[in-house]
C-alpha cells in the first residue's frame, strides 16, 4: 500500500478537530496513535509488532436544496465527503488479529458508523466545507451570515445516504520513491468493536501471507500496582508527520516510558489506568507494556483543559477489558508467543551480547517466517556491520576426546576437553547417560566404571554470560572380565586326569619294585 504524506496530513486535521470536541468530556484521545526485560529489549518487541491503524470513511452527503426561508423543498444534491483516522494497534495472534482503540476507526457512541454521532457529525461538517469550496471556486463568496446560515442547515438536514470505510494496518521497511511511502499493508476487517463510550476497544483481523505475525502477550491488569513501570507505543503525530525528520522513520512508532501513577474508572466505568508516559495525537490503541514485555493497557485517551493538553496526565484502558473481547471473540487462546517471537528474542539476547553471527541466524529465522519483520530485517544489517568490523563474538562451543573407547571393567577412561568461544571463565559438568556426574566439573575427567555396558558420556560448558555449549557424546563400552571357558575347564579336567593317571603308574611301579624278591647270587 502507499500512502501519501499529502493524505496522512489531511487524517491529523481531522484527529486535532476531534481533540477540541466537547463530547471528550475534557478528554482527548492519545489518537491512533516470570522474567524482567530491560528497556532496550521490550522496545524491540513493542516496535515489531505495533502496526499503523489508517481509517478511512468516503460517504455521499444528501442535501436538500433550500427554499428563501431555508427550508428544504424535495430535490437534493450528493456532496462526496472522505474523513480520515490515524492511530495504533498491535498484533495479538500469529495469524493476524489486531487489537486497536474504538474511537481509531470512528466508533465513538455506536458501532455501526452511519448511527454514530460523531462520524455522522464529521461527515455532514466535512460537507459543508466542500460546498463553501466549490461555491467559492465558482466565484461566490460569502459573507459571515450567510455562512452561519448554511452551516445550520447543512448541520441540520444533511443525511448520509452512502459510505464507505477501509481500515489499513501497516508495518514493515519504509522506501522513499519520490514524495510517496512504500510499506507493507494489509486491509483489516472489524471482528468486534466496543465504541469509545463503552470499552473503547477494537478487535481487527488481517490476512498476512504466513501465519507468523510477531505477538505481544496479554498481560493481567489486575496484577498492576501503582509505581509500576509502564512503555506505551505507537505512532505519534510529531514524528509521523514532521517534515523536519527523514520519510525513512515515518513507520518507526515511538516508545514513552512511565509509571503507572492510578488506577481510576471512565465515565462509562470501564477500568484504566493513569499514567505518567506521554501519549499524544496518533498513540491511541498502542500497546503499554510491562517490564515483562505483556500488554498491561492499550493507549486512549489524555486530559486536556481548556484545550490545552494537560502534560503527565494519560489513560490506558485496562488489558483485562481487551482480554475479554478476545474472549468473546474467542482469540484468547491464541495469544501465545510463536517460532518468530522466540527467535527474535534469542536473537536480540545474542545481539546485546555481541554473538552477532548468532543473532543474525536467529534473525534471518525471523525474517524468513515473516518477510515484514521490519526490525529484525534491520539487525541483520546492524549485525553484517559489526561482522565486518570484526566485532564478532562467537558462542561457546565444545568437544571432548576419544569419542569411542572400548575398556573392561576394572579400568578407566580420560577424557579431555576443548572449548573456543564465549566469555571466559568457563564452568564445566560432566554427563553419563543424561545424569550429571557429582564433582565432575574440571576441563578433564577420568570415568571408571562399576559394572559393563556402554555409556554415553558428554560435557556441558557455560560461559562467563551463561551462555551453555553441550558437547558431542562419547561412547564407552565397559567389557566384563574374561574367566574361564568350558573348553578351558575340559582341557583342565584332561590335563589333570593324566596328571592323575602318571602319577598313579608312576605310584604302581614304585610299589611293585618294592615287593619283588631280591635276586639270587652266584655261588
Amino acid at each position: 500500500m502507499k500512502i501519501k504524506k499529502s493524505t496522512i496530513t489531511k487524517a491529523i486535521i481531522l484527529l486535532l478537530l476531534m481533540a477540541g470536541m466537547n463530547f471528550l468530556a475534557k478528554l482527548q484521545f492519545c489518537n491512533a496513535a516470570t522474567t524482567t526485560y530491560s528497556p532496550s529489549l521490550i522496545a524491540e518487541l513493542g516496535e515489531a509488532s505495533t502496526v499503523l491503524i489508517y481509517s478511512q470513511i468516503d460517504a455521499n452527503i444528501k442535501v436538500y436544496y433550500p427554499n428563501v426561508y431555508w427550508e428544504p423543498m424535495t430535490t437534493y444534491f450528493l456532496v462526496p465527503v472522505s474523513v480520515w483516522a490515524v492511530g495504533s494497534g498491535f498484533f495479538v495472534s500469529a495469524d493476524g488479529y489486531i487489537v486497536t482503540a474504538g474511537h481509531v476507526i470512528f466508533c465513538f457512541t455506536h458501532k455501526d458508523i452511519t448511527q454514530d454521532l460523531y462520524t455522522k457529525y464529521f461527515l455532514i461538517e466535512t460537507a459543508f466545507y466542500n460546498i463553501v469550496q466549490d461555491l467559492e471556486e465558482a466565484g461566490y463568496y460569502f459573507t459571515s451570515e450567510e455562512l452561519q446560515l448554511l452551516w445550520n442547515y447543512v448541520m441540520a438536514y444533511g443525511e448520509i445516504k452512502d459510505s464507505l470505510r477501509q481500515i489499513y494496518a501497516v508495518l514493515g521497511e519504509v522506501r522513499p520513491t519520490l514524495t510517496d511511502v512504500e510499506s507493507k499493508g494489509w486491509i483489516a476487517r472489524i471482528i468486534d468493536v466496543s465504541p469509545f463510550y463503552e470499552r473503547d476497544i477494537a478487535l481487527l483481523k488481517i490476512e498476512p501471507p504466513s501465519n507468523y505475525c510477531p505477538v505481544l502477550l496479554m498481560g493481567d491488569s489486575s496484577t498492576v500496582t501503582t509505581g509500576s513501570n509502564v512503555y506505551s507505543f505507537g505512532f505519534a503525530d510529531v514524528t509521523v508527520f514532521a517534515e523536519e525528520l527523514g520519510v525513512e522513520t515515518l513507520l518507526a512508532p515511538s516508545m514513552k516510558e512511565g509509571r503507572i501513577s492510578q488506577k481510576r474508572l471512565t465515565s462509562t466505568q470501564t477500568p484504566c489506568f493513569e499514567t505518567s508516559a506521554s501519549l499524544t495525537y496518533g498513540m491511541s490503541g498502542g500497546p503499554g507494556l510491562n517490564d515483562k514485555g505483556e500488554v498491561i493497557g492499550i493507549c486512549s485517551m489524555g486530559a486536556v483543559r481548556q484545550g490545552i493538553q494537560v502534560a503527565g496526565f494519560n489513560f490506558l484502558i485496562e488489558s483485562n477489558v481487551a482480554n475479554s473481547i478476545l474472549e468473546e471473540a474467542n482469540v484468547k487462546s491464541k495469544n501465545k508467543r510463536g517460532p518468530v517471537d522466540e527467535a527474535f528474542l534469542q536473537g536480540l539476547q545474542y545481539y546485546y551480547d555481541k554473538h552477532y553471527s548468532a543473532a543474525k541466524q536467529k534473525f534471518e529465522v525471523c525474517t524468513g517466517l515473516f518477510d515484514y519483520h521490519w526490525r529484525a530485517k534491520a539487525l541483520i544489517k546492524e549485525c553484517n556491520a559489526a561482522i565486518a568490523r570484526g566485532e564478532d563474538v562467537p558462542l561457546p562451543s565444545a568437544t571432548i576426546t576419544p569419542l569411542t573407547s572400548s575398556i573392561t571393567l576394572g579400568q578407566s577412561v580420560s577424557l579431555t576437553s576443548s572449548v573456543s568461544g564465549g566469555a571466559s571463565p568457563y564452568t564445566y559438568q560432566w554427563y553419563v547417560n543424561g545424569t550429571a556426574i557429582s564433582g565432575a566439573t574440571s576441563s578433564s575427567w577420568t570415568f571408571t566404571p562399576t559394572s559393563s555396558g556402554t555409556y554415553e558420556i558428554y560435557l556441558n560448558v557455560t560461559d562467563a554470560d551463561g551462555y551453555t555449549a553441550k558437547s558431542g557424546s562419547a561412547i564407552v563400552n565397559v567389557l566384563q572380565a574374561q574367566g574361564p571357558t568350558l573348553g578351558d575347564v575340559w582341557v583342565i579336567i584332561l590335563v589333570l586326569i593324566v596328571a592323575v593317571g602318571a602319577v598313579a603308574a608312576f605310584a604302581i611301579l614304585l610299589i611293585t619294585r618294592k615287593k619283588m624278591p631280591p635276586s639270587a647270587t652266584n655261588v
